[in-house]
């Protein structure tokens, strides 16, 4: 139960016996847990036999396999695990949406796509909730933190220039786009920095918290190497959004805020070294590095934006249909071209009340912590999506609703763990009841 997650087949459940209330122990497949996390990681792709110019992943045969096994954790506990109610309105309501879209839509195939996309994120996110939904928060953060050692795997052989982790070939090895794998972190299957930033992003500050609540040095160093990996990506987006998303739980909750400000403040020392050595050892980094204070990024970002203007008011009752048309790096414009003025302000605030749900008035405790941690983790996710168009990738969205599904499995289990035994043995046996009837 304590040991390497990702090569762990069981999680050892307690349970109470119904007659003599002697505590056994029930294994659930965990596995399905792991090699997700190790799928969205390495997401290779290939070409669908049969069907022209159609590719897949691994990510997606996983998350097919994945449904016989999730069919038996449902029944085991004959309710579905959905996490805070406001996120998985969210997943749905986009889904639904993204459906409703197809009645107007300007593209059928890129509609589909787009629904396909959107279902398969809030599936993954059910996966890691159901899948979690005993997990102790140690194994939980243990997931979390080996997530993000997996992630940058595949971005250090980038750099190192390991066959297989190469750049896509679809990039002309003399243009700016494949030199930029280099200059700046990447992903060599996700995409160029922005995209490995956003999901980097989401786990600085929970991992901190639970580095400072249980004086867990390996997941403060995994936070500090997140934090330290979102800045050789030079996404000044993802950084700007981490930055005021830590200013705002400052201004609103300095008690609870105060301890995750010191540690990204002390992060900046070994970051900034690890910022010189890459200016030092890689030219491409040294190139780069002072086209990232030029307005060039800025005003290319502001055309995407009064071009996205301009498709909304061409289509501003209905919008294009959801995926359609060219990103406009504003996932909340992106909305409104989508799904016009009602639907696309309907999912804006789908956001917003999924964003402010996990901020709620409870006394100081260590749930409240880890609560806002993650709520942090997902204002700063949030944020960043003003500047770019990472949620609306076709296999960037199922991994980010990845990351909200491990924090809030996270949360789940401090919820849980807060509970008095008794409670907690009263929840067992229920649960183990309902299971035998």
């Amino acid at each position: 139960m304590y040991g390497w997650p990702l090569l762990s087949v069981i999680n050892e459940q307690q349970l109470l016996h119904p007659i003599g209330r002697r505590t056994r122990v029930r294994p659930r497949p965990q596995i399905m847990v792991a090699i997700l996390l190790i799928s969205a990681a390495f997401p290779v792709r290939f070409s669908v036999p049969g069907v022209t110019l159609a590719t897949a992943s691994v990510f997606d045969i996983v998350l097919l396999s994945a449904v016989l096994p999730y069919i038996f954790v449902l029944a085991s506990g004959r309710r579905l695990p959905v996490g805070p109610a406001p996120l998985f309105q969210l997943g749905m309501g986009l889904v639904a949406l993204s459906v409703a879209s197809l009645a107007w839509t300007q593209s059928s195939s890129d509609t589909l796509t787009g629904i396909f996309s959107a279902a398969e994120g809030v599936f993954g996110y059910l996966l890691v909730v159901g899948f979690l939904r005993d997990a102790p928060p140690s194994q939980i953060v243990r997931l979390l933190y080996q997530w993000v050692i997996l992630l940058l795997i595949p971005a250090v052989l980038l750099w190192q220039n390991v066959p297989g982790f190469l750049p896509p070939s679809t990039v002309d090895p003399l243009s700016g786009d494949y030199i930029s794998y280099f200059a700046r972190l990447s992903h060599p299957f996700l995409g160029r920095s922005n995209n490995l930033a956003t999901l980097l992003v989401f786990a600085i500050v929970p991992l901190g918290v639970w580095a400072a609540l249980r004086r867990d040095r390996r997941a403060g160093l995994v936070a500090l190497i997140s934090f330290a990996a979102t800045l050789l990506t030079f996404s000044r987006g993802v950084l700007l959004a981490l930055v005021l998303a830590v200013a705002l739980f400052a201004l609103f909750d300095w008690t609870a805020a105060r301890p995750v400000v010191s540690r990204i403040l002390i992060a900046t020392v070994p970051s900034t070294i690890l910022l010189w050595a890459a200016l030092r050892f890689n030219d491409d980094v040294a190139r780069f590095l002072p086209d990232r204070f030029t307005a060039a990024g800025s005003d290319a970002r502001l055309q995407l934006v009064e071009s996205g203007i301009i498709q909304f008011l061409d289509n501003w009752i209905l919008g294009v249909g959801a995926s359609v048309g060219e990103p406009v790096h504003n996932t909340y414009l992106q909305q409104v071209v989508y799904f016009g003025v009602a639907g696309g302000f309907f999912a804006i605030g789908l956001f917003i009340v999924a964003g402010l749900s996990w901020f709620t008035r409870e006394p100081p405790s260590e749930l409240r912590n880890m609560r806002r941690a993650v709520g942090i983790a997902f204002l700063a996710q949030l944020l960043t999506f003003v500047t770019e168009s990472s949620f609306e990738g076709t296999l960037l969205k199922p991994l980010i609703w990845i990351c909200w599904g491990l924090g809030a499995a996270l949360v789940a289990a401090f919820e849980k763990e807060s509970l008095s035994p008794e409670t907690q043995d009263d929840l067992r046996f229920a649960g183990h009841r309902r299971s035998v009837n």
